[in-house]
């Protein structure tokens, strides 16, 4: 493989990660202005898109070291995919919470 192939992966890659991203914060900005608003919290639609974005964070390091622990041989295949629904649910727990 050409190095200058694998950056153009690397960076597809990324790309594709950041508009994931930002489209799961587009799915979550709206319970997360609704529990702001029947919490008598001021929080505009643009910040509750940005507490969305951001309640994904402890998510995706969860993630990244479960990426890490299976690449090193120390998670299997099936605990992978648990730790993928779980890092989902991390997200909504920060989202319902922020």
């Amino acid at each position: 493989m050409e190095a200058g192939n694998f950056g153009n992966r690397i960076t597809l890659l990324l790309m594709a990660l950041l508009l994931d991203w930002a489209a799961m914060a587009t799915l979550y900005f709206l319970p997360a202005w609704l529990v702001a608003f029947f919490t008598n919290r001021d929080l505009s639609l643009v910040g509750a898109w940005r507490v969305a974005g951001a309640a994904q964070l402890p998510g995706a390091l969860f993630m990244a070291v479960a990426i890490v622990l299976y690449g090193l041989g120390a998670v299997d295949l099936i605990r992978l995919v648990l730790a993928a629904a779980v890092h989902v649910v991390i997200g909504w727990v920060y989202v319902l919470a922020g």
